[in-house]
């Protein structure tokens, strides 16, 4: 649970935070696409587990209070392993052609494009980097 930075911290027996969303199909869509790419080089669940404790250590994973929220932070991730790195770790999903048929409840959701490619064309990535042993650690 957040709290304002200048009061005193509270101590809970039981400490939990969670996201309730509620009737956000939006946020279904997103979880699967997330889902794609982790399926498609584990580096990227390391990271995003790494980026997120770090983040929330230093208290700027808050968004009730300016900053953003950890998703924000994957997405950051997401377009360094896809157009920053070279050569890249990831493809860009939502720019592939899917093989196969596309449904019309995987192309838009609320009137937003939702549409990513649900194998990645059998991506094989050339960045063979090792990760950090500390991410190894996190997951």
């Amino acid at each position: 649970m957040d709290q304002d930075p200048l009061l005193p911290e509270k101590v809970y027996k039981y400490p939990l935070n969670c996201d309730v969303g509620w009737q956000n199909r939006l946020a279904l869509h997103n979880t699967r696409l997330l889902a794609t790419y982790s399926r498609l080089d584990a580096r990227l669940r390391q990271m995003a587990l790494f980026v997120k404790y770090w983040t929330k250590t230093r208290g700027i994973s808050r968004p009730r209070y300016g900053t953003l929220c950890s998703y924000g932070y994957v997405l950051m991730i997401l377009y360094y392993l896809t157009h920053v790195v070279t050569p890249p770790v990831l493809p860009n999903l939502q720019c592939m052609p899917d093989r196969g048929v596309t449904k019309l409840e995987d192309l838009e959701c609320e009137g937003c494009n939702i549409y990513f490619s649900k194998d990645g064309n059998g991506w094989k990535t050339q960045n063979t980097e090792v990760s950090h042993p500390t991410f190894s650690k996190l997951t």
